[in-house]
């Protein structure tokens, strides 16, 4: 006999935490509570393994599915399973899962059987009636209890429409969902009858984030042709303009170059104004997310517009590391760095 069942939970990006349900072996309800950062919006491809370690999971391995790329662990609990899932497309976080199983044997299945075996007893068919009676109590209150603790967890989603369906049938299916600015919600929840007589319940909740523009005047960085140097180099220089810091373009040399095995690219015209120089590996950059390519820009003509040496500006002007970096990530910390630039350059 299976010792589980299956609920699949995606977090809202606003949750500190997870907790949810399941329905234990003694039919009563234990709350489960694992730690999860709301930051989790911000994650790269790199970070998804250490993520998941962090927050305890185990057996973790990754999928590509359909051009994405799924990270996802397991706990094991005595009575369910708890999964967690990150989803990236392009190396950039795009939907956030979890995942809990557990299951419930079926009495009134039990008695139904008890009640067919006797039926052509007279002296034991009234005591198998009273007992189907006693095992129909006992598997709606079952249901009830699900259905009552999985509306209180659509409610933490924001998600007030009620549920359509027969709780008292065998199984039943679920379907709510919620849309906000950034992000939409999927509740989905079912319950089916396995050959053992068990009761498998299944809930799901997937948080997908919304494509977010980024936008520096007219040009939305999501879309702008990242194998055009000098485009990404002027749309910088308007940013700056738009954030009213006064800078001279000068000669602008930019190129595809191999660099060596760690370094994306160097900049070669720190304090010197009349001339922009950038180098890029070619390999690296292919291999790149699209925020992490802008980051390295900005980082490199930190250096090369506004005379940055690392150590100002915040962590954008921090020594380079070869790690991934969120959209979120990038244009904070790219806001930090003009502010830091006005602060100290008034």
């Amino acid at each position: 006999m299976k010792k589980y069942l299956l609920i699949v939970l995606l977090l809202s990006p606003f949750f500190a935490f997870c907790q949810d349900f399941y329905i234990d072996q003694k039919s009563e309800v234990s709350y489960l509570n694992y730690v999860i950062s709301p930051e989790w919006i911000n994650l790269n491809l790199n970070e998804g393994y250490e993520f998941l370690v962090r927050s305890g999971f185990t057996n973790i391995k990754t999928i590509n599915n359909d051009g994405k790329e799924i990270i996802y662990g397991t706990i094991k609990g005595e009575e369910f399973n708890y999964n967690r899932r990150l989803v990236f497309q392009d190396k950039v976080i795009i939907a956030y899962s979890d995942a809990i199983d557990f299951i419930q044997p079926c009495i009134l299945c039990l008695a139904n059987e008890i009640k067919e075996k006797l039926k052509d007893n007279p002296t034991m068919q009234e005591i198998s009636i009273d007992g189907v009676s006693r095992a129909l109590k006992s598997d709606s209150r079952l249901k009830e209890t699900f259905y009552m603790n999985y509306t209180k967890s659509l409610l933490k989603d924001g998600i007030e429409s009620p549920l359509s369906g027969d709780i008292s049938d065998f199984g039943f299916s679920f379907s709510n969902s919620i849309t906000k600015d950034s992000y939409k919600i999927i509740r989905v929840s079912s319950l089916k009858l396995d050959e053992d007589k068990v009761y498998n319940f299944h809930c799901e909740k997937k948080v997908i984030l919304n494509k977010q523009n980024y936008l520096v005047g007219n040009y939305n960085l999501n879309e702008v042709n990242q194998y055009d140097l000098k485009l990404m180099i002027d749309v910088f220089l308007l940013d700056c303009k738009n954030n009213n810091i006064s800078v001279i373009k000068g000669e602008v040399i930019s190129s595809f170059v191999t660099l060596d095995s760690v370094t994306l690219g160097l900049s070669y015209g720190i304090n010197n104004d009349t001339r922009i120089e950038l180098k890029i590996d070619p390999e690296k950059w292919a291999s790149a997310s699209k925020p992490k390519r802008w980051y390295l820009i900005y980082h490199e003509l930190g250096h090369d517009v506004l005379n940055l040496q690392h150590g100002n500006g915040g962590k954008m002007m921090f020594n380079f590391a070869d790690k991934g970096y969120s959209w979120k990530e990038f244009w904070d910390d790219r806001q930090y760095m003009f502010d830091s630039f006005k602060k100290y350059n008034k």
